[in-house]
């Protein structure tokens, strides 16, 4: 990598992030970055691209692994805003009035995810056990049960369909809960954070964390003290899933992928 003067280039440009970073750099293709790519700077703030190569921006699972490929490596030197895939622009005028346009925008997200990476969580937890603990040992899901047993066919059903919905209300409560602690405590060890809780009946909740690259083995050491914590009702196992680190995806707004042609 080295500073330039480029000349513009009338090549459509395919663009992969905006960068804290305001010199006109190239990359030459190395094994680092997989294929030769520009910084084209504006102020503090820069776009890195690479010319349109034929087929690459098609949504294939190849184009689409290399796309994050070189994001990721992107990453491990400029913090960065990581751009949608398949973002192309007619050239190199149109990326320096995409800089000139979004500079606010671009500035602000910058600074919010500076020295920060993406961590992901998903817990899942054994549905079918779960299931079948409430089945036994929850008073309204019983009541339903003695009442159907004793119903005419018609009522049977639909008291069957209500116990069924009770039951899987119940498995809600309780993903609720676990991941609302959990994300309560997560969020002691990160910048900022995002839970959906109770996404399926195996998934208990899936979360993202912006998290200061000095804490990230931190966090995962507290994932691994919750993922061992004992649990209710006994024997109740959670498995955890941390993946990381990522660009920050979730934490920048949306508006900051650019059109695509």
């Amino acid at each position: 990598m080295e500073t330039m003067d480029y000349a513009p280039s009338s090549l459509k440009r395919y663009l992969y992030a905006i960068v804290q970073c305001g010199d006109a750099l190239i990359f030459d293709g190395s094994a680092d970055y997989e294929v030769p790519l520009r910084n084209i700077p504006y102020q503090e703030i820069g776009a890195v691209d690479g010319n349109l190569l034929p087929g690459k921006s098609a949504v294939t699972p190849e184009n689409v692994l290399r796309h994050e490929r070189i994001i990721e490596q992107l990453m491990r030197r400029f913090t960065l805003l990581p751009v949608r895939f398949g973002t192309v622009l007619a050239d190199d005028r149109e990326v320096e009035a995409l800089l000139v346009a979004r500079y606010a925008t671009f500035q602000r997200n910058l600074k919010r995810v500076a020295n920060r990476v993406e961590l992901d969580i998903k817990i899942l937890w054994p549905d079918e056990e779960i299931r079948r603990e409430i089945e036994v040992s929850s008073p309204p899901v019983e009541r339903i049960r003695v009442e159907a047993a004793l119903a005419a066919p018609g009522k049977n059903y639909l008291l069957r369909r209500m116990q069924e919905q009770t039951v899987i209300e119940e498995m809600r409560r309780r993903a609720i809960d676990l991941s609302e602690t959990i994300h309560r405590t997560l969020l002691h060890y990160a910048s900022e954070g995002t839970c959906d809780s109770f996404v399926s009946p195996g998934l208990v909740m899936s979360a993202h964390y912006l998290v200061e690259r000095a804490r990230v083995e931190q966090f995962r050491q507290v994932v691994v003290g919750l993922e061992s914590e004992p649990r209710e009702p006994k024997g109740t196992c959670l498995h955890f899933l941390c993946s990381g680190p990522w660009p920050p995806y979730n934490f920048i707004d949306q508006e900051l992928g650019a059109r695509e042609t």
